[in-house]
C-alpha cells in the first residue's frame, strides 16, 4: 500500500454522505464531546476539521441536553477555551478513579503525576 492508495481511500469514505446509524449511551456522548472539544483545540487542526467536530459534537450535545438541560452550561464551557481549568486542579472522586484504573489498567501513580 502506498500514498496514492490511503489518499484514494480518505476520498471515496470522505465523499460519502450514508448517514451511519449509532447507537450511543448519554455517558459515552458526553465523553466523546470532550474529546471532539479537546480535539477541536489542537493547534495543527485545519479550520475544516475543526468546524466538523464541533458540529458533531453539537449533535450529540443537542441529545444529552434535550435529557439533562441542567448540564447545559456545563458541556457548553467545553467549547470555551477560556473556561478550561488547570490540569492540577481537576478533581477525580475515588469511583471514577477506580473505575479508570479497572477499565484502562492505570495505576494511582497516573493520577499523581505533577502532584509533588
Amino acid at each position: 500500500m502506498d500514498e496514492q492508495f490511503f489518499m484514494e481511500q480518505t476520498r471515496r469514505v470522505m465523499s460519502d454522505n450514508t448517514p451511519l446509524p449509532v447507537t450511543i449511551n448519554i455517558q459515552e456522548a458526553w465523553l466523546l464531546i470532550s474529546g471532539l472539544q479537546l480535539a477541536s483545540r489542537h493547534p495543527g487542526i485545519s479550520p475544516y476539521m475543526k468546524s466538523a467536530l464541533e458540529n458533531i459534537g453539537r449533535q450529540f450535545q443537542q441529545a444529552i441536553v434535550e435529557r439533562h438541560p441542567q448540564a447545559a452550561e456545563l458541556i457548553e464551557f467545553g467549547w470555551n477555551p477560556e473556561m478550561d481549568v488547570p490540569q492540577e486542579h481537576v478533581y477525580v472522586s475515588p469511583a471514577a478513579r477506580q473505575r479508570l484504573m479497572d477499565e484502562y489498567g492505570l495505576t494511582v501513580e497516573d493520577f499523581m503525576e505533577g502532584d509533588e
